[in-house]
């Protein structure tokens, strides 16, 4: 089995926030950028 990766995480959790929670798109969509900022320092730093 693959391991899980942050990327992975991030874009269901993405999911959950827009089919789950109903957020607007702005919302969901500032949730993307915050998320992909993290995603970069995670590579950055090899965690």
């Amino acid at each position: 089995m693959k391991p899980a990766t942050p990327s992975g995480w991030f874009a269901r959790y993405l999911d959950y926030l827009t089919v789950e929670k109903g957020l607007a798109p702005n919302t969901v969509e500032a949730y993307r950028a915050d998320l992909a900022r993290l995603d970069r320092a995670l590579k950055r730093r090899r965690l």
